[in-house]
């Protein structure tokens, strides 16, 4: 396969790049309906579809051009890394390599981990929703605690600590319990099943086994008595607040992300006080990110806690659930920022 047969049919130029993978379903595919209405140039990178050879992937370098990217999907749309104006990073991290020997399929995905990370640096002058780095600065949860309160918003007082006396004394500190949770992630992958570990009182059981953190250190914060959550969605300035009255059932009450109770939680849209919001605003800003998947809780005196923000979170439930146009906003978004460039 020749430079001159993968850019037979090159998009325009300023398009619109979206990362994803084929498996995420209507989150990408809501996006992409949007930017199919716009008129305006896209090209979708699955990123599994580059594993199983579906689409083509050409990168050159030489002195007087630098690096240069090229892909090419199966129905023969090509796409220039030259002329991306924005991009969209979903999550462009899931390759599902059809490679059987397990050694060898973790070395493939390291080298394509490797080789995207190479094309993510090149587009510099980009506009991104949201950047590789500015995701990787948000993902720190300790990070976001440490600048919440120079934005005016609350949040619980949490420790990380392998020291079982450390952590017993803190839970006992806490006045109405305490919770534990991931510092990243919660999701487990076994291959043929997965499991998520989801925010979990700390119970008797639990203290029961405290000894075991002094082989990994965990996150233990203090348990906010609520009246009800909020995820709070936002789209470059564009403020989706949705309430979850969590307490309905008692499987929901610590943490809504219920697999077999979520779509029986009742949603609607609400308005956030001026604070609040205007808070959540400057924290993106302090982040550097444009979309922000927000979680937090209002307890019985109206008193408002954040407890985290997800750089690339999920949100197209909430559209079923409430007729927010979230999708809608991401794609005006791109189209608005990759019409910039083009001026």
């Amino acid at each position: 396969m020749s430079i001159a047969i993968i850019t037979e049919e090159k998009m325009n130029n300023n398009t619109i790049l979206v990362l994803s993978n084929s498996q995420d379903g209507e989150h990408t595919d809501s996006v992409v309906q949007h930017l199919r209405n716009s008129g305006h140039p896209f090209f979708r990178l699955d990123v599994d579809r580059v594993a199983h050879g579906e689409t083509k992937v050409v990168a050159t370098s030489d002195s007087d051009s630098g690096t240069l990217f090229i892909f090419k999907d199966e129905m023969g749309r090509t796409c220039h890394s030259v002329d991306v104006g924005a991009v969209w990073y979903r999550r462009p991290f899931f390759y599902n390599s059809p490679i059987k020997d397990s050694v060898q399929k973790a070395h493939a995905e390291k080298e394509m981990d490797n080789l995207f990370e190479g094309l993510w640096r090149t587009l510099t002058e980009a506009f991104w929703l949201n950047s590789p780095a500015s995701l990787e600065q948000t993902r720190k949860k300790m990070f976001q605690l440490h600048l919440v309160r120079s934005v005016g918003l609350n949040a619980p007082k949490t420790m990380v600590t392998n020291d079982p006396d450390e952590a017993m004394e803190f839970i006992s500190s806490c006045k109405h319990g305490a919770v534990f949770k991931n510092i990243h992630t919660g999701y487990l992958d076994y291959g043929d099943e997965s499991f998520v570990v989801p925010t979990t009182l700390v119970t008797k059981a639990l203290i029961d086994k405290i000894g075991l953190i002094k082989y990994l250190p965990c996150l233990f914060q203090e348990r906010i008595v609520k009246a009800y959550e909020l995820r709070v969605t936002i789209v470059a300035g564009h403020v989706f607040p949705v309430f979850i009255n969590s307490q309905k059932f008692q499987e929901t009450a610590c943490d809504w992300r219920h697999p077999d109770l979520i779509d029986k939680l009742d949603y609607r849209e609400v308005e956030l006080p001026p604070k609040i919001q205007q808070g959540l605003l400057q924290l993106m800003d302090c982040l550097g990110i444009s979309f922000g998947a927000f979680d937090l809780a209002v307890d019985p005196e109206g008193q408002y806690w954040f407890f985290e923000v997800n750089g690339n979170g999920q949100w197209y439930w909430l559209e079923h659930e409430t007729g927010l146009l979230i999708s809608k906003a991401i794609s005006d978004t791109l189209v608005a920022h990759a019409l910039i460039k083009r001026g």
